[in-house]
């Protein structure tokens, strides 16, 4: 995951076990409903913005489990269809990817092509 997915999460769970912690402390029934309205409020705007930056890396794992290796990352950013390899620069999970394949010739067969330049003898081939 990702540094600032962590420091995202972190904040979300932190301000809303501050937020149940402040509830808990409260003696009238009026400050209790008003802690959880915020509680409620924070949550409702917090998961969400979480969620984007932590599911690319949760579905990368789960591909990672169905392939039994590190998968090909497949992307149609900037109407691009690309895919990477494993061994890659910049592979990995981000939030522009969209699709996980167990093979290039998969990848391939859905309509994604690998780049020129990482293609044998392009600019960026390893030697």
């Amino acid at each position: 995951m990702g540094l600032l997915g962590i420091l995202l999460t972190m904040l979300g769970v932190g301000v809303a076990a501050l937020l149940v912690w402040l509830i808990v402390r409260q003696t009238t029934r009026k400050r209790r409903l008003i802690g959880l309205v915020l509680l409620a409020v924070w949550l409702a705007i917090s998961v969400p913005i979480m969620w984007e930056f932590d599911s690319p890396y949760m579905r990368y794992e789960q591909a990672v489990i169905a392939c039994g290796h590190q998968p090909v990352i497949a992307t149609n950013f900037a109407a691009g269809y690309s895919y990477d390899l494993p061994g890659d620069p910049g592979y990995g999970p981000g939030i522009f990817t969209d699709t996980y394949y167990c093979s290039a010739k998969d990848a391939e067969a859905a309509g994604y092509r690998r780049l020129p330049r990482y293609a044998p003898g392009g600019a960026l081939a390893s030697p």
